[in-house]
């Protein structure tokens, strides 16, 4: 019997954008769960460090929100790095358990996954979510 493909559970944004605060220009990291909750639009627990060649994030779980207004949809977190240049080793650990490496090249106008595992807990996608 054929084992069932595994689903990511995650889609990781990488888009170029401007920090709300300072107005700078900065990559953002949108995560969002594939998942879809019912009733409360739940954040995750999102965060990273950039250190040399190598981007590191960090999803550490899921809270509710401090508003506990009833809304569909699926959890988020978000995290900014300042722009960078060149080819970087992304480094996403999911509760310090399972961890997935991929290889990013940004340049001036785009972002390019480069290589990924084959099996993966995240989707990445190089595009703001509309």
């Amino acid at each position: 019997m054929p084992r069932k493909k595994r689903e990511p559970e995650y889609v990781l944004h990488i888009f170029f954008g401007k920090n709300e605060e300072t107005r700078e220009d900065v990559i953002v990291f949108l995560i969002q769960t594939t998942k879809v909750f019912l009733y409360f639009n739940y954040q995750i627990l999102f965060d990273g460090k950039i250190k040399g060649n190598t981007i590191e994030l960090n999803i550490r779980g899921l809270r509710t929100p401090p508003v506990t207004l009833p809304a569909l949809g699926p959890a988020t977190g978000r995290f900014e790095i300042p722009r960078v240049w060149g080819i970087f080793t992304l480094v996403v650990k999911k509760l310090k358990r399972d961890v997935n490496e991929f290889r990013l090249e940004i340049t001036d106008s785009r972002i390019t996954v480069l290589d990924s595992p084959p099996k993966s807990f995240l989707l990445i996608q190089t595009n703001q979510p509309t």
